[in-house]
């Protein structure tokens, strides 16, 4: 947190341990279970052998679940970019300027683009996603030592917040005062301080069996908490900086190595999957200088106790490490900082319907149909021969093509076989049309298949509108859910620990103060749509501009404002970026303002210098013929003077 926060002693360790026990035990039985469905799953993703495989047969696996994550993934990926969520607010200046600001701190401070592909990619593969976002510094250590310091320089160091003094002698001056020598100061210089976004792997999430989803992604129950490894060194910083107890370092020194033993996901996707020696079970050094290297596992928990004697529960985080209980402190965000995405949510249930497990009978479907093709193209490419010479028989059993063959042909024959049969080749694509129909993800929208060329405009339109709808759906599921949570998160966390100076965007000309993010403000996100929608969207901008320079701004209903909005709306259709081709509606508006400014100042100093000569006070006489301009008089017309001037 922005400010270090007081530890409730109410409560004892043997007491709050006794509270969490049955919750944690229920918890690590719910995780048990997901542990193995989702090592299931990953196998079937990574195309795993079912174990029936037989050598000279094929051993193909059909990529139905990877192709149909790739898929949805990349079409995802691609409505939630950089430009995926407005902000409005009462003041649109304000609102805007925040919003640029959650753009910047979630694309620029942080890997954003990545950890929403990392979300996406555990949502569609597994139960649900799990998002944490939290208040976070992220700064470097710079170490002063000063030699002596008066008292009054040592008070000058003490009241700057950015230092710490670590260590210091106490020694008297030469007048009896009190002076410090050998000061060692510590000052914090920081890079980044504000919401962070944290993509939690699925077997380090934890829940109680009474947690329900609440809205937009959030679990609310007894006990949800996240198990972490930390090593005894981090320990030992917590408590330094006062995050942890006293003395918590020494107990869990002497507890030993308290790390219990990898999930069955964890072991597969991280090492057995690409064949990765498991290099993590192995204990570090147990030299006693080398005791700050070893491991221990830390529950953060995120519970409800009664801490002030209310008779009221209290949201509260606790950090407890093999029955020692590192720290109890009151939770600021009220409530569990995590998110729970879905691609397929069940009503009144915290997991979803894993994609994998409604296409995993599809695969071993499409895996045979795939494996009785290729072995029946073998025999009828390869043949069988049948001979009863020896010496034929030894060389067949290597044959190669064009090899030589020494025998007696007409003692050689063959086992006829036929190609594969047409019903398999329906067969399969009959398979491939009913995955389509499952998953949303049609040939036509991958621009897979050569034969639509051939199709009419109107079919293929129905063809990809029809297919993008499941997509959407997925889209709006998630958009409204996890994502719009990360948003009010991040809001949040601003409006609460509020940067102590002005923000300048790197890259642009704004600049936001700490008073731009008070105030309520709305969020709108946009799923887009397919190709072919967004293509008519741009051009009905396209006629919306045409219309607004030509009536809309005469008329007073639309500004030039607008029309840098609809050029922006268009060309974000479009996927091009033009926010530095043009001004910014601030830009534009400070042109103007900066250009009737200057028509006043004009009009004031015209009235100073008072009426041209020759012009009576009052102006040109009412009802007459105007007043020539002052300069000099008009020249003669070419071909000489008047008549009357020779």
């Amino acid at each position: 947190m922005a400010e270090e926060q007081k530890q409730i002693t109410k409560w004892g360790d043997e007491e709050v341990v006794e509270l969490l026990t049955p919750d944690i035990e229920q918890a690590e039985a719910i995780q048990d279970e997901f542990s193995s469905q989702r090592d299931t799953y990953y196998s079937i993703f990574r195309q795993y052998h079912y174990g029936n495989e037989r050598p000279g047969f094929s051993q193909s696996v059909a990529p139905v679940v990877f192709n149909n994550h790739k898929w949805t993934m990349a079409n995802l990926m691609s409505l939630f970019n950089e430009e995926f969520f407005v902000l409005k607010g009462e003041d649109d200046e304000r609102a805007s300027k925040f919003q640029k600001l959650l753009y910047y701190q979630m694309f620029r401070k942080q890997d954003g683009f990545r950890r929403f592909h990392d979300l996406l990619f555990n949502a569609n593969l597994y139960h649900y996603c799990v998002a944490k976002v939290i208040y976070e510094e992220d700064f470097d250590l710079e170490y002063d030592t000063y030699e002596r310091l008066s008292s009054d320089e040592m008070m000058v160091l003490v009241q700057q917040p950015e230092i710490t003094v670590s260590k210091y002698d106490e020694v008297q001056d030469e007048l009896g005062g009190t002076a410090f020598e050998k000061v060692k100061a510590v000052r914090k210089v920081m890079h980044y301080a504000g919401p962070s976004l944290k993509v939690v792997p699925n077997w380090e999430f934890f829940y109680s069996p009474d947690c329900k989803i609440t809205d937009w992604g959030g679990i609310d129950g007894r006990l949800v908490y996240q198990k972490v490894r930390k090593t005894l060194n981090d320990v030992r910083k917590a408590e330094k900086s006062g995050k942890y107890k006293k003395g918590t370092f020494e107990k869990l020194k002497v507890k030993g190595d308290s790390v219990s033993a990898d999930p069955e996901d964890k072991t597969e996707i991280l090492f057995n999957s690409d064949s990765v020696p498991i290099s993590d079970q192995v204990s570090p050094s147990t030299h006693k200088d080398n005791i700050l290297s070893r491991e221990v596992e830390i529950m953060e928990c995120y519970f409800r106790l009664d801490i002030d004697g209310d008779g009221l529960l209290e949201p509260v985080i606790i950090d407890l490490c093999d029955g020692v209980v590192c720290r109890i402190v009151e939770n600021e965000y009220r409530h569990a900082p995590f998110r729970i995405g879905h691609v397929a949510p069940e009503p009144h249930k915290v997991q979803g319907y894993a994609m994998p497990s409604l296409l995993e009978n599809d695969q071993k479907i499409a895996t045979n149909l795939l494996r009785l093709i290729q072995d029946s193209a073998a025999l009828d490419c390869y043949k069988n021969p049948v001979t009863n010479d020896h010496q034929m028989f030894a060389m067949l059993q290597e044959r190669k093509p064009f090899a030589v063959i020494k025998g007696d042909p007409n003692k050689l024959g063959e086992v006829r076989t036929s190609p594969p049969s047409q019903f398999v080749l329906k067969a399969w694509e009959l398979m491939k049309g009913e995955q389509e129909a499952m998953t949303g993800v049609t040939r036509y929208n991958q621009g897979q298949d050569a034969s639509s060329l051939n199709k009419t405009a109107t079919g293929i339109s129905a063809i990809f509108a029809a297919s993008a709808k499941p997509l959407q759906l997925i889209a709006r599921i998630l958009g409204n859910g996890i994502i719009m949570g990360i948003i009010r998160d991040f809001i949040f966390i601003n409006q609460k620990w509020p940067p102590q100076t002005d923000i300048r965007l790197l890259g642009t000309d704004i600049t936001v103060n700490p008073d731009d993010l008070t105030g309520a403000y709305d969020i709108e996100i946009d799923i887009g749509v397919s190709a072919a929608e967004k293509n008519e969207q741009a051009n009905q901008m396209d006629l919306l501009v045409q219309f607004g320079t030509q009536a809309g701004i005469p008329m007073g209903i639309m500004t030039p404002v607008h029309i840098i909005k609809a050029l922006k709306k268009k060309y974000k259709l479009l996927g091009q970026k033009v926010d530095d081709l043009m001004v910014t509606e601030q830009e534009f508006i400070q042109q103007q303002q900066m250009q009737q400014q200057q028509a006043m100042m004009q009009q004031q100093m015209a009235a100073q210098q008072g009426p041209p000569p020759g012009m009576p006070p009052g102006g040109p006489p009412q009802g007459g013929p105007p007043m020539p301009p002052p300069g000099p008089p008009p020249m003669p017309p070419q071909g000489g003077m008047p008549n009357g001037m020779r």
